[in-house]
């Protein structure tokens, strides 16, 4: 399903987190249209992709992508790295490891 090398993605994170947590997203969606009676299409659609989840100062950010190679992980890593850090100028609950 996936072909990721996550010890090299893991090394080449060089950013000020508390905790990563990577997941691989495969999505299988079908869509049947009938009209009056008749069929009128019927396909399927497979996607795939990765979310990252970072912990920074108490909170958490969110980063999804459909590209799995490994320079879109790490700049997903980056933004929710971001987003977590602008989440703690507010926080309304603080998480720990």
């Amino acid at each position: 399903m996936f072909d990721f090398k996550l010890n090299e993605i893991i090394n080449k994170i060089d950013l000020p987190i508390d905790w990563i947590g990577l997941r691989g997203v495969n999505e299988k969606t079908t869509y049947r249209v009938i009209r009056d009676g008749n069929p009128q299409a019927n396909m399927q659609n497979n996607s795939k992709g990765i979310m990252v989840e970072v912990l920074v100062d108490g909170q958490f950010g969110y980063f999804g992508s459909r590209n799995t190679d490994v320079d879109s992980i790490l700049k997903g890593a980056k933004i929710a790295m971001l987003q977590a850090k602008e989440a703690a100028k507010n926080p309304i609950f603080n998480f720990t490891e």
